[in-house]
C-alpha cells in the first residue's frame, strides 16, 4: 500500500516551492546570453512589496515611504486579528445566551455580532487594497526610475555627441 502524504506534509511542500520561487525572483538576478534581465525590475519590486510591504519601495531607495508603508500595513494588520477576537467573542456570548435562553432577548446580541462580523470584514477588504496599492506603487516608482535613467543617459550621449 502507497504512503500518501499528509494535508500538513503538503503544506509543507507547497510552502518550500513557494519559497524556492520567491528566492529566485528576490534575490537572484539572471540574464540571458543577451544580457538582458529575465525579470525586470518593476516586476521585481512588484514581487517584492506583495510579500513584504514597503520591501520593494526600499528597494527603489524610498525609505521614508517604506518605513510608512510597512508600519501602516503592520497596524492594519494587528487591527484585523483583534478584530477576529473580538467577532469570535460576540458570536460564543450570542451562543450562550441562546442555549441558555433561546430565541428571546438574544437579537441584540446577534445584532451586535453581525456588526462586528461586517466591520472585520471591511478590514480584511482594506488591508487587500492596500496592499495592492502597495505592489503597484513599488512597480510604478521602479519604472519611473528605470525611465528616468534611460532618457538621462540619453540625454547625456546627444549632449556628448554635440560638444565633441
Amino acid at each position: 500500500m502507497e504512503k500518501t502524504p499528509s494535508g500538513k506534509n503538503i503544506r509543507k511542500i507547497q510552502f518550500g516551492g513557494l519559497s524556492v520561487i520567491a528566492a529566485i525572483l528576490l534575490f537572484l538576478s539572471p540574464s540571458g546570453a543577451t544580457g538582458k534581465e529575465l525579470v525586470s525590475k518593476p516586476v521585481l519590486r512588484l514581487v517584492q512589496s506583495a510579500i513584504v510591504p514597503g520591501f520593494g519601495q526600499f528597494s527603489n531607495g524610498k525609505y521614508i515611504k517604506s518605513a510608512v508603508f510597512l508600519s501602516f500595513a503592520g497596524g492594519m494588520l494587528y487591527g484585523t486579528f483583534k478584530s477576529y477576537g473580538t467577532v469570535q467573542k460576540a458570536y460564543e456570548t450570542y451562543e450562550d445566551y441562546f442555549s441558555k435562553n433561546g430565541p428571546e432577548g438574544s437579537e441584540p446580541l446577534y445584532d451586535e455580532y453581525v456588526n462586528k462580523y461586517f466591520l472585520h470584514q471591511y478590514l480584511i477588504s482594506g488591508v487587500l487594497l492596500f496592499w495592492l496599492y502597495n505592489a503597484f506603487d513599488a512597480f510604478f516608482d521602479a519604472h519611473y526610475l528605470e525611465v528616468s535613467v534611460k532618457s538621462e543617459r540619453g540625454l547625456l550621449k546627444m549632449y556628448l555627441e554635440k560638444k565633441f
